[in-house]
């Protein structure tokens, strides 16, 4: 058994797989979630000055801040995807769905589940909620993609950081555009939303439009590898599963349908780890961490800690604790938008599953390949068919 919380010598960094340590470690104060620094240590000596605009912006994401402008942030933005406001916005990630999922169903020859759906369709719909119009969604997953990449991506560090902040500053002038227009018009949506966040003071005027583009990038990546992951485990387990494909084809069983998603959450890990630097030297559990240490919470370790879930490599669709997982981060790290995450993937489920009964591989289980993308875990493809 590998140790709950151990010390990677090639990463440099603690890696602390644990439930009950992540929970804990998490919530300490010398552990700081601004690793901001750790990014630009990669720089060159005398070049960070270059791109301020790239610090600043990603300065204003909960992700990257600590202490009362974290939890004002953080508070701000998930009011926003309250259980109310959520369902609200129902009827709209229906519609999405349905349109979706129909087309698929009429497909005759194989298509591919990750390029012609999971990929494709969270990013529809957080571009619906926000508000912005769907024909702008090519260049939004554009810059979300170089933004990705510049996290997690490998060849020249420059390049990687040169393009990022350039597709930044394209991305804040079409933003400025459109919050213009939504101010104006008055579109129930939540860009509208983060308006009046900074319109009652709960968000300062700098932080509006790099939280719009937050919930964008980070909405609808981790609901891609969800579905991704999900639909594969169930299709290639068509056995063990038969009953949850039962379950999800009757969209009346919505409660039992939504666990089922907390525990395909807990089991694919769609977000598999966390980054956190030490920011004052402390004790726990034996350890020493050092300040400027950095540490990884390893998600998916901790989501298949024996500890906390019995027998935890079984997917169980009734499994009472399915909820402690911490696949959407915890406290307040949790992601603001998990509820429209959750409500997408148990509203793809149950749409596919009743509309095509009969799905399944349409290659065998050893081809299809996994893409790890830093802390995102997906799949290239997966091909498929409906009969």
């Amino acid at each position: 058994l590998r140790r709950k919380i151990r010390w990677n010598r090639k990463a440099k960094c603690w890696e602390v797989g644990g439930h009950q340590q992540v929970v804990e470690l998490i919530k300490r104060p010398e552990i700081k979630a601004n690793y901001l620094p750790s990014f630009l240590a990669h720089l060159p000596p005398g070049s960070v000055s270059r791109f301020q605009f790239l610090v600043d912006f990603f300065s204003r994401w909960p992700l990257f801040q600590d202490g009362p402008d974290q939890h004002r942030t953080h508070k701000a933005l998930a009011r926003m995807f309250s259980a109310s406001r959520v369902h609200a916005l129902e009827p709209r990630v229906l519609a999405e769905v349905e349109r979706a999922v129909g087309e698929l169903a009429q497909r005759q020859e194989s298509w591919d589940a990750v390029k012609d759906l999971a990929k494709p369709l969270p990013l529809r719909v957080i571009v619906i909620i926000l508000g912005f119009k769907l024909e702008d969604t090519e260049k939004l997953q554009r810059w979300a993609d170089t933004v990705e990449e510049w996290f997690g991506g490998q060849g020249d560090v420059l390049e990687r950081f040169e393009n990022c902040q350039r597709v930044l500053k394209e991305y804040s002038d079409f933003a400025d555009g459109f919050l213009r227009k939504v101010e104006s018009q008055g579109e129930d949506c939540v860009a509208r939303d983060l308006l009046g966040a900074k319109d009652r003071g709960e968000l300062h005027e700098a932080e509006v439009i790099p939280n719009l583009f937050f919930l964008m990038a980070a909405g609808h990546e981790t609901t891609s590898s969800l579905l991704s992951s999900s639909l594969f485990r169930i299709l290639s387990n068509s056995s063990e599963l038969q009953s949850v494909r039962k379950s999800l084809a009757d969209q009346a069983k919505r409660i039992e349908n939504e666990q089922i998603t907390e525990e395909f959450l807990r089991i694919t890990s769609p977000v598999s780890r966390m980054y956190r630097e030490v920011g004052e030297d402390f004790r726990y559990e034996g350890c020493r961490f050092r300040a400027g240490t950095s540490v990884q919470f390893l998600n998916f370790e901790a989501n298949m800690d024996p500890a906390v879930f019995s027998d935890p490599e079984a997917f169980r669709p009734n499994r009472e604790n399915s909820k402690k997982h911490v696949s959407f981060g915890l406290h307040d790290h949790l992601c603001p938008g998990y509820r429209l995450g959750v409500l997408t993937a148990r509203a793809v489920f149950e749409k596919l599953f009743s509309k095509i009964p009969e799905l399944r591989l349409a290659v065998s289980e050893n081809q299809v390949k996994r893409q790890e993308l830093d802390s995102i875990s997906t799949l290239v493809s997966l091909p498929v068919l409906n009969h």
